[in-house]
């Protein structure tokens, strides 16, 4: 698995928790972001959130390894939408890694105050580390998904490769660990029906919308891996 795989799959099972842990207890988390979409014709509305996950999350949980996710996250804040990048790799004072790109994934889920209504969408991609501006060299990816009923890696609609624009309008540092990110996107989702997405002829649908999070948070300081 490459580092790039890695850090998507670390950043999508992160989500996972963390939106599994809001549903279960929604007075703990508070919004962070707004994504409105037209999927298929249909306006919707999702949003992102912070979720402060409790001291005792773990107690009870039978699944070793979702167990051991849990007694590391607990008494921590986790956002749904996130920023990751590569620690530098430094040997005798010399840097001899840094990372290129911060990572961003963006989970969104349907308004607290909407509980007749379901669906969760992810936006993943990639920011340059000097300029903030969207990675387009020829090995960065973009990865939209919906999901009409909840997170999982089959029964979902997906963006494929060609399929798919991501424009981004701001990227603000708020703070020494959080950014603002503001952008839009329009392309054609196919459903998909495992966890590697391929272009489906069979059952298409447009999207485009817009979004602004005011919160991408992430673990360490962005002034150790923003370049100057």
């Amino acid at each position: 698995m490459t580092a790039r795989a890695h850090r998507r799959r670390l950043a999508s099972l992160t989500l996972v928790f963390t939106l599994l842990l809001g549903a279960a207890s929604a007075q703990t988390r508070e919004r962070t972001g707004t994504v409105d979409v037209v999927l298929g014709g249909e306006a919707r509305t999702f949003h992102t959130h912070v979720q402060k996950v409790p001291e005792n999350a773990a107690e009870g949980v039978e699944n070793p390894d979702v167990r051991r996710m849990l007694e590391r996250l607990a008494g921590t804040s986790q956002h749904t939408a996130t920023w990751m990048a590569m620690e530098p790799i430094v040997m005798a004072g010399i840097v001899l890694y840094a990372a290129e790109e911060l990572f961003i994934t963006i989970g969104a889920t349907v308004p607290m105050d909407a509980p007749g209504d379901v669906g969760e969408i992810s936006l993943e991609f990639e920011l340059d580390r000097v300029t903030l501006a969207l990675n387009d060299s020829e090995d960065a990816s973009i990865d939209f998904r919906f999901f009409p009923a909840s997170w999982g890696f089959d029964a979902y609609y997906a963006a494929s490769e060609g399929t798919f624009e991501l424009l981004i309008d701001e990227v603000e540092q708020i703070d020494a660990t959080t950014l603002r990110i503001r952008g839009s996107f329009s392309g054609t989702l196919s459903f998909q029906n495992s966890y590697q997405v391929a272009y489906n002829p069979d059952d298409t649908m447009s999207v485009s919308g817009t979004f602004d999070i005011e919160q991408v948070g992430g673990s360490s300081a962005l002034e150790l891996v923003l370049g100057d």
